[in-house]
């Protein structure tokens, strides 16, 4: 009996674009019957050159060009060759998977009908390559923008397992990508939706930022810029470059993006305090015709509180202040004691004095 077990026309097991172009992404996916490891393994027998083609074309007029790829696994290999349209994955910059047929078939965005190839199978030896020629036809009513396809390897490796029952595995390994840019009407555009820290207050420098963007123009863009943090005091505490490694965000798609600033001091450097109502301005730049025109931005408040020190502190205040007025409070006089040295105050004072009751004896003399 046997039985497939075939990967969903999925992914792109490359880096798509070099780091100077658009840079998408695609993990690998694993599937019942073939393990990630497998799917590595496969993906690692064949390459390619180019690895992607960026092209601006006029409708009406052919485009031809080649793929030159190579088999480095031991045995002959066959190859079914497919061409399909690619999307990005949902929330994700700088990542693509490839169209279903259904998605094909209702796709706006998909350049793969535009593709002519000379074979769609080929049998290669080991460590031999072949080139496949191609040939691109742009409708003349194509409308002004940005179209996606990719030429893909479908390979089938049959073998036996321990229950005597035959297995099949497949493995799409990749090929070359194309962004098809036709007419002069292309627009860089896209919508900031959210900028947020994920929590609203945090015990210690440790931030991290969500970037919600959607792309509503017609070809794709790599948004940059800077997060610019201050403090309550209007200082600068760090500053924070966005998408540092330039992911892209194709047309008709959403994503978020995420940035980071982590501190493990609650006091920079130049001696300035992370602690309290921080304010986080975004400036975000988008068009690669103009970069610095239209910029976008937009600002967030968080704060970074240490509950936890500030009750210890304020139980070691409250204690001292007690402690303090404990030591300090004067001892209480009991009533009839203050009664009493009232009283001999009061004797004192009435009681006359021994001159003054007796006479001189001169004087007592005189008076007789």
């Amino acid at each position: 009996m046997k039985i497939k077990y075939i990967i969903a026309p999925l992914v792109m097991a490359f880096m798509f674009f070099t780091s100077t172009n658009v840079g998408f992404t695609v993990p690998l996916q694993e599937d019942e019957g073939f393990t990630e490891s497998q799917q590595r393994t496969a993906s690692k027998s064949i390459g390619f050159s180019p690895v992607s083609q960026e092209l601006h074309l006029t409708p009406g007029e052919p485009y031809t060009d080649k793929v030159t790829v190579w088999h480095q696994a031991e045995g002959d290999m066959e190859y079914t060759i497919t061409i399909r349209g690619f999307k990005q994955i949902e929330g994700y910059p700088g990542t693509a998977v490839l169209l279903s047929e259904e998605e094909e078939m209702a796709s706006t965005t998909s350049a793969a009908s535009w593709f002519r190839i000379e074979t769609t199978e080929v049998v290669v030896p080991p460590n031999h390559n072949f080139e496949l020629n191609y040939l691109i036809e742009v409708p003349e009513d194509a409308a002004s923008g940005e179209y996606y396809a990719q030429i893909f390897f479908h390979s089938e490796q049959e073998r036996l397992p321990a229950q005597d029952t035959t297995m099949a595995y497949s493995n799409i390994a990749g090929g070359p990508t194309f962004l098809i840019r036709t007419g002069d009407e292309l627009d860089e555009d896209i919508s900031l939706l959210e900028f947020q820290t994920t929590h609203k207050f945090y015990e210690n420098p440790d931030i991290t930022f969500n970037t919600s963007l959607q792309n509503i123009g017609n070809v794709h863009v790599k948004p940059t810029g800077i997060i610019v943090l201050t403090n309550m005091f209007g200082q600068e505490l760090a500053t924070i470059e966005f998408n540092p490694t330039r992911k892209a965000l194709i047309r008709d798609s959403v994503a978020t993006y995420i940035s980071e600033w982590e501190s493990n001091y609650l006091l920079t450097d130049e001696g300035k305090l992370a602690i309290g109502p921080i304010t986080a301005e975004l400036t975000l730049y988008y068009k690669s015709e103009s970069p610095g025109y239209h910029p976008i931005t937009a600002e967030t408040d968080f704060w970074i509180f240490q509950w936890k020190l500030a009750l210890a502190i304020l139980g070691a205040i409250v204690l001292l202040v007690w402690t303090t007025k404990a030591i300090k409070k004067p001892k209480k006089v009991k009533v009839e004691d203050v009664k009493q040295e009232e009283a001999k105050v009061h004797i004192v004072e009435d009681t006359p004095m021994k001159e003054d009751n007796e006479m001189p004896t001169e004087e007592k003399k005189d008076s007789f």
